[in-house]
């Protein structure tokens, strides 16, 4: 496992400045956090663990940056990626997570990466007149697109992250020899020449944005 997290990282940290992220990962093995700013957050994806990690994300931001508004998407999106990982993705604990928040652009950088059957193995595998990994994962942006292989399984989708993608926002998704980039205005697929064993998604997602939270108040007469 050591050798594909160190791929990996090489990866998401070349031109971050987030080599101390790199040794801390390297050294636990099982979970690196930032303790400055920006959560930059390399975690080793844990079944248990995954909405509890979707909520302290979402509390994060909220206690230090974004009081007043409601990050409900923040936490729904991640949690849509991490039950991708444990209901499709057959990685056998060969998941990964990279989170990194930029004040200055107010923007949320997340990568969720496994090395399982790949997000277009899985799609292929339901839809066998779907003939290439690049179509599979089009497929899998369909709204409220989902293989029902868990009844927790709502299919909110990848679609659902995309949409709440701004005009600045994009989502990339790369499995097997398949390729797909989508932001609010198109979705272009293609093959690629090489082919990446498994699923890794990243999309940056803009919270400026975001709605103020609704204050209810209770009058008492």
């Amino acid at each position: 496992m050591k050798s594909k997290i160190t791929d990996l990282v090489d990866l998401l940290s070349s031109g971050t400045g987030n080599e101390p992220i790199v040794d801390l990962l390297l050294d636990s093995l099982q979970h690196a956090e930032s303790h400055g700013d920006g959560i930059p957050n390399f975690w080793i994806i844990d079944n248990a663990g995954k909405e509890v990690y979707s909520q302290r994300i979402h509390d994060y931001l909220k206690r230090n940056y974004f009081q007043n508004k409601d990050l409900g998407v923040v936490k729904n999106s991640l949690n849509e990626l991490y039950y991708n990982v444990f209901d499709h993705a057959d990685a056998g604990g060969d998941a990964f997570s990279f989170i990194k928040y930029d004040e200055h652009r107010q923007k949320l950088q997340i990568i969720v990466c496994d090395f399982g059957t790949g997000i277009a193995t899985k799609i292929r595998s339901h839809f066998p007149e779907i003939a290439t990994d690049h179509e599979a994962i089009e497929k899998a942006m369909e709204d409220s697109f989902s293989t029902h292989s868990q009844s927790h399984n709502a299919g909110l989708g990848l679609g659902n992250i995309r949409n709440a993608c701004t005009d600045n926002d994009a989502l990339r998704i790369i499995s097997n020899d398949g390729y797909l980039y989508a932001d609010r205005k198109e979705i272009i697929s293609n093959a690629t020449n090489y082919n990446f064993k498994g699923t890794l998604i990243y999309f940056d997602l803009s919270l400026s944005h975001f709605e103020d939270e609704e204050i209810i108040t209770t009058f008492e007469f």
